[in-house]
């Protein structure tokens, strides 16, 4: 008993250190001493231990450890000396070697252990360790808590590898363990709590301990051992909160879940009698303490039976009901009813009664009543001939002991839900809540309407939670019901059951209450951890309780959802809502579910109440004017009544605060906390399915919604220009609200008119907003053209709404102004507007007659609005496009040109459909051709301009495109051989820069299309010339072979098909910088000759050239061959190409293939061993899919293929004893079989001569599930 010398600590320090290094050194080379010739170490197998191997390994930790765990026994027997880093040291060295006898099998409790002397071993460091640990202060010596970490942390990893690698070594001390992991545990807070409960090493040890007892079904061990475990936290002086924690780690709580769920019919008897026990147990324990230390016992008391209670519910809920056990748990919960819930709550429940037991008492009671009414409920429904009444279910779990007379839940929670129903309090809350929240003008304002409920703020949870689980076995029970009523009038019964009439109304009143517990709010505790979200229930419990409710009910719902979505990271309340801090968790997670839209009583009201909530904080904006103003308050009351009421009284506002606004500049009109929760609400309306807005409350939804398009507008204007932060977030809100009127729109049903609601929507939307972003532009534009076609829809009725729409039109053309962000608003929104009037026009033929009578039709003010924009406009246009040096307008080159497309597109596509015999303008026809002939002559002298940025290389591939949708007429007015020469020429940009242009290969076929022979001449002379970019005119081929349809055009490129063929082969020879740029040719060149094979029309290939095409593909895939590493996506694209190439081969060459089958199989042979290669990180599956569809297509065949079979087979059989995975043997499956189909006897015979023994070990269950699974028997 000395004290330690310094330079003696570090010494050992360095020991310690540095000995896990010498022990994985020993261990590793005695393992790679068993590595298998020929075999790579990334191979799994190649490194295996054998057994006397292992007793070596183990013998060596065992002498090399000794000297480590003597000096920390001795360091912890001694509690004069006290070296933390030492200590800390040689407890890390104990934990990694350990992790290292662990990883490398040094021990199994399979091997061979005389006198377990191994085991032994084992068991001493393992009982020291847990000496060391009851000992808490020895743990928790350290001054630095880091160190304090450290050390338990040493001790949780060297119980951990302990008990995997033996779980006898802790079997008979799992108690301390438990209590010590426990104890580690990070604390639950609120950040940590949203996010995820942060991993730790006690988290893992707890998991693990929960994953082997339920594989040694062993769950009652394991759940008495954690009940011991308060008793060893009392001795060791720890916290018993802490085992607490356990019950905030999702992991370990989804461990216990699957635990419960596959436990065996035979072990739910005694889990559940234990349970049931340590809750009486608790119970009686907690209610006989004495004065003196009735204090400390009765806070050890509620820790533990919440813990307790927690755990039984857990079971509880996981326990899987059947058929075969069915009775035996509903026999349980009655039991546990009369017993544990009795205790808890008191032989005579009543009101008067139940306030003399203590609180935590009574919530533990009713939590655990509820769960089993849950599984009672549950478990009803497997039992047959099942016969309810009203009055003889009366009591939760229709038990009829006469012992406990007096005690029925059911009564009492009767008696509270009539107590409550009754009070004024109640009907105050039925009457004016919704009233008063859409009225009211802030949070504050909202809730001093609120009162006492007159039910103890600890009791809410569980009486909710117990009426929702009583709602759940009333549902079933009306089911039964009616089913019972049913026959009864099938058999005309003179006095049918009327049980589901009384069974309705009381589910009804059980909605009532649980919905307004929880409406109420509660104190600040609300937000604390550990307390309960009452709403988080009625989510749980949604689409049972939905089906009993009214109106007002789902719109309370509603207004909740939205707030907890809107709810920002700090904890609050908001309005009447009270606010809990998983609540925003929750909504997002019911956002997410797809069902939740089908619950038709919520899809009626989803909308209305989003945009009423909307419009509630869109009034809160108006922050520059007395919230206390008549006008306000007449606007919050027209709110509670509907938003269609609301335009007049926000138009007042509006005026108020320009006024306010003139006055005095510290007003303003914008409040940005207010904005972001109207953003968010309207994000998620954008994002709901549409269909719910198909209802006849769509008028009064867009009143709504250009109430507040208007509002928010009017904020952006008024916002100063540098508060960007703020403007971006208005900008948002108004984008996103645009969005969902033009989906609206869309769906508004033909001839409803909104009064004045689509004028002041048309100015809104034709209102410039400076600045505005590409977004709030496209939503604009897409709200303006479903405006459109509305009035196209609605001139039946009213021929002045599309009038009076095009004279506001016409009033944005007007604006002359030279800046840049005006003129892209207005090209942006003439666009939209020219762009859906092509659409109309090609899809609606009846906008192409004029009217006979003395009104303008649609297609008379379409030609109008063409004429007009193109005379205000086109001049600019031209000017913007030319990329003129000199010209002041040199700004915009991709919107000008976007608009000039839409509207030569429509003059193009009306002059083809005119018929030539009627009066046309020809003046007009004439400056059409010109405005086309220069617009073209100025893209094709200046493409390069255009291609230097992307929005205006994009623009100009649309242009192109557009314009060739009418080619007939395109090549009217320019020559066709400048039009294709233009085309081909940026296309072949369009590859240089490796940009994809599907616009430019739409417009190159629809010229192909209507393409005279001597224009097929110059598109394959054009092609031809670029053979130094066989990329690009393998492109060019490939669109002629998939475009070309009539004789001369086939005939005219078959002559030219193998010279094409001779550039195919080129692309996939050529050299290439990237991986990428390589796959991408693969792919080229595989669906270039895909087609090419597909029509034999154009070139019959000869066997040798079959030969060549597959030769040439088997080099893409050997590993290495070309010194490249591909990515996942890159190599199954080469892997996909080769595969569809292979597939048109035996589809269309089938005896060509016949001649040449090596290339065939030695490619086959090369993907099969780039798959045994393939993981599934590196896409296993899709590859795998692929090479069974080939190898599917050549069973047909297997008559001429069946002798080349073999290698591939054996190939598959090398690839089974160098230790495939399980996974890749699975994957591989399919194909395997469809080649063992194409063998017969003769090839299966020479397959078992030419594998060893261990071979047809491996490989006989494979073609025993072949023959069992897959091989064709007959009919039997």
């Amino acid at each position: 008993k000395e004290s330690i010398d310094p330079s003696q600590g570090r010494d050992v320090i360095a020991v310690a250190s540095i000995l896990p290094l010498l022990i994985g050194g020993f261990l590793e080379r005695v393992r790679a001493g068993n590595t298998v010739p020929g075999k790579t170490a990334s191979s799994a197998g190649a490194l295996t231990t054998t057994e006397a191997d292992a007793q070596l390994q183990f013998r060596f930790w065992c002498h090399a450890i000794v000297p480590t765990v003597t000096k920390l026994f001795s360091l912890y027997a001694d509690s004069t000396v006290r070296d933390d880093r030492l200590v800390l040291s040689l407890l890390v060295s104990i934990a990694d070697t350990l992790k290292q006898v662990l990883d490398h099998d040094a021990y199994l409790p399979s091997y061979n252990d005389p006198d377990e002397e191994h085991l032994l071993f084992l068991d001493c460091l393992t009982k020291g360790l847990q000496l060391f640990i009851r000992k808490d202060k020895n743990v928790s010596t350290s001054k630095n808590s880091n160190a304090k970490d450290q050390k338990a942390n040493a001790f949780i990893s060297s119980f951990h590898y302990l008990i995997l690698l033996n779980h006898r070594l802790v079997h008979e001390r799992l108690p301390d363990v438990i209590s010590f992991s426990c104890a580690q545990l990070h604390p639950v807070t609120h950040f940590n709590h949203l996010k995820k409960q942060p991993k730790c090493q006690a988290n893992e040890l707890l998991s693990s301990i929960i994953k082997i007892y339920r594989e040694l079904r062993q769950m009652k061990h394991l759940l008495s051992s954690t009940r011991k475990a308060f008793l060893v936290s009392k001795v060791c002086h720890r916290e018993s909160e802490s085992l607490q924690r356990v019950l905030s780690c999702g992991n370990i709580i989804e461990s216990l879940s699957t635990a419960y769920q596959i436990c065996p019919s035979g072990q739910i008897h005694e889990i559940w009698e234990f349970f049931d026990a340590w809750t009486l147990e608790i119970t009686r324990r907690g209610g006989t303490t004495n004065d003196d230390a009735a204090g400390s016992n009765e806070r050890d008391s509620s820790t533990e039976l919440s813990f307790c209670v927690q755990m039984f519910i857990i079971f509880i809920r996981n326990v899987r009901t059947n058929k075969q056990n069915s009775t035996e748990i509903r026999t349980f919960s009655e039991k546990t009813m009369a017993s544990s819930v009795a205790t808890l709550l008191g032989n005579d429940i009543s009101i008067e009664s139940i306030s003399a037991r203590c609180d935590y008492f009574l919530r533990q009671g009713l939590n655990l009543c509820g769960w089993l009414v849950d599984i009672h409920t549950r478990a009803c429904f497997w039992i047959e001939n099942l016969h309810v009444s009203y009055h003889g279910s009366y009591s939760l779990l229709s038990q009829d002991s006469s012992e406990n007379k007096n005690f029925d839940v059911l009564a009492y929670l009767q008696n509270v839900v009539d107590m409550v129903l009754a009070s004024d309090h109640y009907l105050d809350w039925k009457n004016s809540y919704l009233k008063n929240y859409w009225k009211s003008a802030s949070d504050d304002d909202s809730q001093r309407h609120m009162e006492d409920a007159q039910i103890p703020l600890h009791l809410r949870a569980s009486l909710q939670r117990l009426a929702l689980h009583r709602i759940h076995q009333l549902h079933s029970m009306i089911y039964y019901s009616k089913r019972d009523e049913y026959e009864q009038i099938e058999k005309e019964d003179e006095n049918p059951s009327v049980a589901s009439n009384l069974l309705v109304k009381e589910a009804k009143m059980l909605v009532n209450f649980s919905v307004y517990l929880a409406s109420f709010p509660t104190d600040r505790s609300s937000s604390c951890i550990g307390s309960e979200s009452l709403w988080s229930s009625l989510v749980q419990s949604l689409g049972i309780w939905i089906q009993y409710s009214d109106s007002f009910h789902v719109d309370i719902f509603l207004v909740w959802f939205f707030s907890a979505l809107c709810q920002s990271n700090n904890i609050s309340t908001n309005g009447t809502i009270q606010l809990h801090h998983t609540d925003k968790a929750t909504a997002v997670s019911l956002l997410r579910d797809a069902s939740f839209y089908d619950i038709h009583q919520l899809s009626a009201s989803f909308f209305t109440i989003a945009i009423k909530f909307a419009m509630r904080h869109v009034i809160g904006t108006f922050d520059s004017i007395d919230q206390s103003s008549e006008t306000v308050l007449m606007l919050r009351k027209k709110l509670s009544h509907g938003v269609d009421q609301t335009q007049s009284a926000c138009h007042t506002l509006l005026n108020q605060a320009n006024s306010a606004r003139t006055g005095c500049n510290n007003h303003n009109i914008s409040s940005v906390k207010r904005y972001d929760e109207i953003s968010t609400c309207l994000s998620i309306l954008a994002g709901a399915p549409l269909e719910l807005s198909i209802s006849p409350e769509n008028i009064s939804l867009m009143e709504g919604l250009v109430t507040i398009d208007l509002i928010i507008s009017t904020a952006m204007k008024k916002l100063e220009q540098e508060e960007r932060s703020d403007w971006t977030k208005l900008e948002k809100a108004l984008a996103t609200n645009r969005c969902i009127i033009a989906g609206i729109l869309s769906r508004l049903l033909k001839g409803e008119r909104t009064n004045s609601c689509l004028d002041i929507l048309n100015d809104q939307l034709l209102d410039k907003i400076p600045n505005s972003g590409n977004s709030l532009l496209s939503s604009t534009s897409d709200a303006l053209s479903e405006l459109l076609v509305y009035c196209v829809e609605y001139i039946e009725k009213d021929t002045t709404i599309l009038q009076s729409f095009f004279d506001k039109f016409n009033v944005l053309i007007e604006d002359k102004g030279e800046d840049k962000a005006v003129f892209r608003f207005k090209t942006t929104l003439a666009r939209a507007i020219m762009k859906k009037m092509n659409m109309l026009l090609r899809r609606n033929y009846f906008v192409t007659k004029s009217a006979t009578s003395s009104r303008k039709s649609a297609y008379d003010l379409f030609l109008e609005i063409a004429r007009t924009l193109r005379r205000k406009m086109w001049k600019d246009i031209v000017r913007r496009i030319s990329f003129n040096e000199n010209s002041c307008c040199n700004s915009a080159p991709s919107y000008a040109l976007l608009l000039a497309s839409e509207m030569l597109s429509f003059w193009g596509y009306f002059f083809h459909r005119v018929d030539n015999s009627d009066p046309l303008d020809e003046e007009l026809r004439s400056t059409y051709k010109d405005d086309v002939v220069k617009v073209f002559e100025l893209v094709s002298s200046s493409y390069h301009e255009f291609s230097a940025t992307l929005d205006d290389f994009n623009s100009l591939k649309y242009f192109l495109a557009s314009m060739t949708a009418c080619s007939q007429y395109l090549m009217f007015c320019i020559p066709p051989h400048a039009v294709i020469e233009t085309i081909m020429d940026i296309m072949k940009i369009s590859f240089l820069v490796k940009r994809d242009s599907p616009l430019l290969e739409a417009a190159l076929c629809s010229l192909i299309k209507d393409a005279q022979l001597d224009h097929m001449e110059f598109i394959t002379t054009h092609a031809l010339k670029s053979s130094e970019e066989p990329a690009y005119a393998t492109k060019i081929f490939l669109l002629l072979i998939t475009v070309v349809k009539s004789q001369e055009q086939i005939k005219h490129l078959a002559s030219r098909s193998e010279t094409f063929l001779a550039i195919m082969m080129g692309l996939v020879r050529s050299k290439c910088d990237t991986p990428s740029e390589e796959a991408a040719n693969v792919a080229l060149f595989s669906k270039a000759a895909a087609a090419l094979i597909s029509r034999k029309e154009l070139l019959l290939l000869s066997g040798r050239e079959i030969a060549m095409i597959l030769c040439e593909m088997s080099q893409f895939l050997f590993i290495g061959g070309r010194g490249k590493e591909l990515d996942a996506s890159d190599d199954f694209i080469i892997f996909k190409s080769c595969c569809s190439v292979i597939s048109a081969m035996v589809a269309h060459y089938p005896k060509q293939l016949y001649g040449c089958p090596p290339p065939l199989f030695n490619l086959l042979l090369v993907l099969l061993t780039h798959l045994l290669n393939t993981t599934p990180k590196t896409g296993l599956v899709p590859k795998a899919l692929e090479y069974a569809r080939v190898c599917e297509l050549l069973v047909p065949h297997k008559d001429v293929f069946r002798k080349h079979v073999v290698g591939l087979v054996l190939r598959y059989i090398q690839a089974l004893n160098e230790a495939m995975t399980p996974t890749v043997k699975a994957k591989l499956m399919p194909s395997i079989y469809a080649l063992l189909d194409m063998c017969s006897e003769f090839e299966t015979k020479q397959i078992n001569s030419m594998i060893d023994v261990p071979s047809k070990a491996l490989f006989a269950p494979v073609f025993q599930s072949y023959q069992k699974y897959y091989q064709y028997h007959g009919q039997s």
